[in-house]
Formats: structure tokens, C-alpha cells, sequence
């Protein structure tokens, strides 16, 4: 998926064909985070994999598994943290 929008409790994203996820911040898959932008940009790729899905009220929950390996050391860069 691709990060469409950053929210307080966590990122929307982009499923393809006009679908879109919710990736609570807990499930960022990084560390002591406060802000979903001190880890994420919009446009920016992810892994996922589905935790729950509520069709009734057309949600779909996920976790991120994977983050290309550069985008993780430019948020450790970032946060002063030499080696990931």
C-alpha cells in the first residue's frame, strides 16, 4: 500500500481500486513514535498485512511488516540512532 494521509492515532492507506486502510500507530511497526510523521511521509510505500476487517462499517485495520530498508535508516538518521 502507499501512505495517502497522516492522522493523529495512525496513516491512511491506499489499497488500490478505491480502497483505503487505516494502520493504527501501534501497528506502525516502529518504535517510540509520538507522531505518525516523525515516521511516514505521504506517498511513501509499505508492506501490510490485514489484522481485521469490518464490512459492515466498510473499515479495513492493518499492520505495517515491512518498510523499504531506506526509509527506516533515514528515520533513525533522523532521530540520531546510529545502526537499524
Amino acid at each position: 500500500g502507499r501512505v495517502l494521509r497522516l492522522m493523529d492515532k495512525g496513516v491512511v492507506v491506499d489499497l488500490g481500486q478505491d480502497i483505503e486502510g487505516f494502520v493504527p500507530m501501534s501497528q506502525l511497526g516502529i518504535a517510540d513514535i509520538q507522531n505518525p510523521a516523525d515516521a511516514v511521509k505521504e506517498g511513501q510505500a509499505v508492506e501490510l498485512k490485514v489484522l481485521e476487517v469490518d464490512p459492515i462499517h466498510h473499515r479495513i485495520v492493518l499492520a505495517a511488516t515491512g518498510w523499504p530498508k531506506d526509509d527506516v535508516q533515514e528515520v533513525a538518521k533522523q532521530d540520531g540512532q546510529a545502526d537499524v
